[in-house]
């Protein structure tokens, strides 16, 4: 008889990480919604809801801030280095992703530790592309209210609006693909901090960043 696989719960993501994750969710879900229904309304009701888009707007810009400067000051698994393919085992654990990917995941997908190496990312574009919504949300308020709609900021920042839609989507389903072919709580983890290795995928994962080194088979975290 085949014995059950051991599960190690350890944890990955720290505290702020994580509450700078649902922040930035729950104020990028309020632009999202102010910013479908602007245009829907007029008068009195408009200049409200473009209020709400604006505070709204402030908060992420602040939540956005504070996760970029965590990149930097912040644990393994919150680092740029977790994010970028510096090291030769981060690009080989890429290139094995992106081969299961376009198997169709019929070949296995690697063991990561912190971020999936193809979300990692896609995690810098949306960086990329919400600072500059942010700037240009910034600059737009800034001018007369009749002068917003004909300003060229406006086209770009209703192109990175839908950007950030595509990607919030693309997002999700990746999780949604993901946890019900692995079988893994990825959702969860990001309420805990913690994610399930069998020891075999710790094995494969030491040496990307994050793993500590006391994480070896037959010890829980």
């Amino acid at each position: 008889m085949t014995p059950p696989v051991v599960r190690h719960e350890i944890l990955v993501w720290d505290p702020l990480l994580r509450a700078l994750h649902g922040w930035n969710a729950l104020t990028l879900f309020t632009q999202v919604v102010t910013g479908l229904t602007i245009e829907a309304t007029t008068g009195d009701a408009k200049r409200a809801i473009i209020d709400i888009h604006a505070i709204s707007g402030y908060a992420f810009a602040a939540g956005l801030a504070t996760r970029l400067l965590w990149l930097v000051v912040g644990p393994a698994t919150a680092s740029w280095r977790d994010l970028l393919p510096l090291t030769p085992k981060q690009r080989q654990v890429l290139a094995a992703t992106l081969r299961s990917y376009l198997s169709g995941l019929r070949r296995p997908v690697p063991a990561y530790f912190g971020h999936n190496p193809l979300a990692a990312l896609a995690y810098l574009f949306y960086f990329v592309v919400a600072a500059g919504q942010v700037t240009a949300g910034v600059i737009l308020l800034g001018l007369p209210a009749d002068q917003r709609d004909d300003s060229p900021l406006m086209e770009c920042h209703e192109t990175g609006f839908l950007l950030l839609i595509a990607f919030v989507a693309v997002h999700v389903l990746a999780v949604a693909v993901h946890q019900l072919h692995e079988n893994k709580p990825l959702a969860r983890s990001m309420i805990s901090g913690r994610k399930s290795f069998s020891s075999q995928e710790l094995q494969e994962a030491a040496g990307l960043p994050g793993v500590p080194p006391q994480a070896t088979p037959g010890e829980n975290q």
